[in-house]
Formats: structure tokens, sequence, C-alpha cells
């Protein structure tokens, strides 16, 4: 693949340097006798006061001829002939990809090619009848450099394919070392996956919890029985339910007279509490739950309870 081309242009007439950097776009380099036309392409022609010129710039022969009439178009703006003397393709620069890595320590030993690893990565060929340098790399790609013409890189290209190894090189011990972590990364999720499926498994096995029922103890599953909607009769519960204290609105025995001959306290009574298995009416959650604890022995009675008893 070609990149680009460098032609050198000598014209009929020579330049004032000033003057074109005082009239068009250019740019200069400090002690360096030379302009740069600058192009919006990417291209750029670099001026002489002798009268040549370098065109850098250009994919073909057609784009090089292109440019140079661009160039020259500016420059008779300018009160300059320009008419062209003689031209040359003083360089091509090409690339080559192989598709395959090479071994260069093998490559340049089978070649005898110069190759130093610690001053350059890529090792050096010369084909002295074509005048070309090819640069090779180990990833298998190759720069052309000093070729004339495009058919003098189409015979390099030729004569690369035959030369350069067309089989890749055994793996390399940092490609086996990064498959190792591929594979020991994989068993890892894989691990990770069983023990996830095993923990889920697990938590589906267990028994469910008890029932609100069977949770409850006997004298909580009293009251919620007697204090839900669709509970029986308050009658048939307090007949099935055993319970030992005296109701509070119950008339006590009257006597006519104390042990003393006196006649008896017209003042009622005081009335026993209701003992624990009566039921309360009403009881929210909170305290359901505070009468369980206290049934099982969990929490002791509030003060207010031990002064009503």
């Amino acid at each position: 693949m070609i990149h680009h081309f460098i032609t050198v242009v000598v014209f009929d007439c020579k330049f004032d340097l000033q003057k074109i950097a005082s009239s068009t776009k250019c740019t200069s380099v400090k002690d360096f006798k030379a302009l740069n036309l600058t192009s919006y392409d990417g291209s750029y022609c670099q001026v002489f006061s002798s009268g040549k010129a370098i065109i850098n710039g250009g994919t073909s022969e057609k784009e090089v001829r292109t440019l140079l009439k661009r160039y020259r178009f500016r420059l008779t703006h300018l009160g300059y002939t320009a008419n062209v003397v003689s031209k040359r393709t003083a360089n091509i620069m090409a690339t080559y990809d192989h598709q395959h890595p090479i071994n260069l320590y093998k490559f340049a030993k089978a070649q005898k090619l110069y190759y130093e690893p610690e001053l350059f990565d890529a090792a050096k060929m010369r084909y002295a009848d074509l005048g070309i340098t090819v640069k090779v790399f180990s990833s298998g790609k190759c720069t052309i450099l000093g070729a004339k013409s495009v058919k003098a890189v189409d015979i390099c290209i030729d004569r690369l394919r035959a030369t350069l190894p067309s089989n890749p090189p055994p793996i390399h011990y940092r490609s086996l070392t990064s498959r190792y972590f591929v594979v020991l990364f994989c068993v890892a999720v894989l691990w990770l996956f069983f023990f996830t499926v095993l923990i889920l498994a697990c938590n589906m096995d267990t028994p469910a919890a008890a029932s609100d029922g069977q949770r409850r103890s006997p004298r909580i599953q009293e009251i919620a029985a007697r204090t839900s909607p669709s509970a029986p009769s308050a009658s048939i519960t307090a007949a099935t339910a055993p319970s030992t204290a005296t109701p509070a609105n119950a008339e006590r025995p009257s006597s006519a007279s104390t042990g003393n001959g006196s006649p008896a306290s017209s003042a009622a009574a005081p009335v026993a509490p209701p003992s624990s298995s009566e039921p309360i009416a009403g009881a929210s959650g909170v305290q359901l739950c505070m009468i369980n604890k206290r049934h099982q022995g969990d929490v002791r009675p509030r003060p207010t309870d031990q002064k009503t008893a």
C-alpha cells in the first residue's frame, strides 16, 4: 500500500522567499532556507530560492500531477512564470502486511540480515538492484523506502511474499500465560455459579416456618380466637375454656352479721383481678405478644399489675 510520494520539481525561475511569505499562506522552519506552501489535504510544497521545489503528498502519480498544478498556479499568481523544467520521483513510501508474526532472530540468521533489537526493533533488508530498503517488524508488517516507481514497489512486495516465512512461529510464553489466566478466570466464574446455585437450592429445601397458630402459645391462641370476628360465640368459648376466676360483677353472699355480731358493711368487697385465662376483648398485637411472654415467664409483671394484684 502506497502512502505518499516525494517529488522533486525544478522551475525556470528563482523565488523571493520574503515576498512569497508576505503574500500567501505558508510556514517556515528556523535555520532552513525554504518555505512550506501548505494545502487543505495535508500535502505541502517546499520552495527554495534557487527555483527548486519538493512536493510531499499524493498516493498515486495522478494525484502528484494534480498537486503540481495546484502549487504552480499559486506561484504564477505571485508574478512568477513557474514553468516546469524537470520532475522526478525521489522516494515512494509504502507498507506491506504479511499477516503473520515473524521470528526475527531466525529470519535474520537465515537471510544474513542486520538485526540489533537493542538499537532498533526491525530487521533491515536491502534490494540493491531496486534501490529499496525494507524494514521487517516482528508483527509481520514491513516498511518499504527508496522506491522510484510503482513498478519497483510491486516487484519488492512479490519478493517479500516469497522470502518471509508463511507459517506462524510457535506460541510465545507470554501468550501461554495469558491463556492460563483466561482459563483460571473461567474456572472461578464456574465455581461462583455452582456455589450460588447450591445456596439457592439449600434455601428452597429448608422447611417453611411454622404457621401463625403453631408459633402462638395456648393463651394467645385462645385470645385470638375470642377476638377474631369469625370466632364462635363467647358462651361456647367460655364453656370450653377452663376458668378459675370469679367474675367481677358476680354477687357475693351477704351475711347478716360479722363475726362479732355487727351488721355487714354496705361497701362492696374488692374485686379480684382477671386471671390469665380470661379473654381480653380488643387487645392489640403488641399487647398479645406481651401477654404471651408473661405467660411463658420471659417478662416480669409491670408495677401497675403488682399494685392491682
